[in-house]
């Protein structure tokens, strides 16, 4: 009998395959439409929802999920939110969320993507118990401690304990309470988020020499706002006013003065900048 070779065959067979798809393990796609990469981290991209969370009121969802612990403080973190820290003092355990509302899912993927790269320890995806938390998951673990990082549809969630099995399963809830709405979850059509209308800046400066810049900004609610700002060449001085700025550039050169506003939902607004030469 005359030998067939099917070596042709099984190439083509396994090149429709691959071009399907079939073999892929980017979460069962190989679409690069469907990945948003940056730096070390890869997530899989979600659709805009219909419904967007439009407001998070941390305190109320935690007085729910954890009634023993008291809040100690808050602290803002650049255009990734607001942390609200908790401590049980009978326990010893600490409990710090993150929260930041966007007003896109876009917006919430690339910062999220910025926060991670940003961090000192690399985190890894996933939970460390592989349960399923938010559209994407990461986890950091530091002995006993760690921290979970998600996103649930345009909202930026970080839940860090000093025992790792604790930050997972608030975080659970909290990607719980998120899906389902409730008290301190506020939900939408869409976003209202804070809008920088204007940066009012010299064009240049001299090294040295501090200038007041002033930040343009209103909630469409009418909702306070808080203002953040950043520069890698140079520092920022007191002021009375927070939509003044008084700044000191350091170097000579370009400068470049980075702004946004979050409101007392944690809602983000986008980031603006604007360009200063120093002589």
């Amino acid at each position: 009998m005359k030998k067939i070779n099917l070596l042709p065959l099984l190439l083509l067979i396994t090149t429709f395959f691959i071009g399907e798809g079939l073999f892929s393990n980017s979460w069962g796609s190989d679409k690069k439409s469907d990945i948003l990469r940056k730096g070390l981290y890869t997530l899989r991209k979600t659709p805009e929802p219909k419904i967007f969370i439009t407001g998070i009121d941390a305190d109320k969802i935690m007085q729910r999920l954890l009634p023993n612990f008291n809040k100690i403080g808050e602290q803002i973190m650049w255009k990734w939110g607001r942390k609200h820290k908790y401590f049980n003092g009978d326990t010893k355990e600490k409990i710090v969320i993150r929260v930041a509302v966007y007003p896109t899912v876009q917006y919430a993927e690339e910062n999220v993507l910025d926060l991670l790269n940003d961090a000192s320890g690399i985190s890894n995806p996933g939970t460390d118990s592989k349960v399923d938390i938010g559209n994407n998951s990461w986890h950091y673990k530091s002995g006993d401690a760690g921290t979970v990082t998600f996103l649930r549809k345009n909202v930026l969630i970080g839940v860090f304990s000093n025992l790792y099995p604790l930050a997972e399963r608030i975080a659970k809830e909290i990607d719980k309470s998120l899906i389902k709405g409730g008290k301190g979850i506020g939900t939408g059509k869409k976003v209202d988020a804070p809008i920088i209308h204007e940066i009012l800046a010299p064009s240049s400066i001299e090294k040295g020499e501090k200038h007041t810049i002033i930040i343009r900004a209103t909630d469409p609610n009418e909702k306070k706002l808080t203002y953040l700002k950043s520069s890698d060449k140079g520092r920022f001085l007191f002021s009375e006013s927070p939509h003044k700025i008084i700044y000191q550039p350091t170097k000579v050169g370009t400068n470049k003065i980075l702004v946004c506003v979050i409101n007392e939902s944690n809602v983000v607004s986008e980031v603006k900048e604007v360009e200063i030469i120093v002589k």
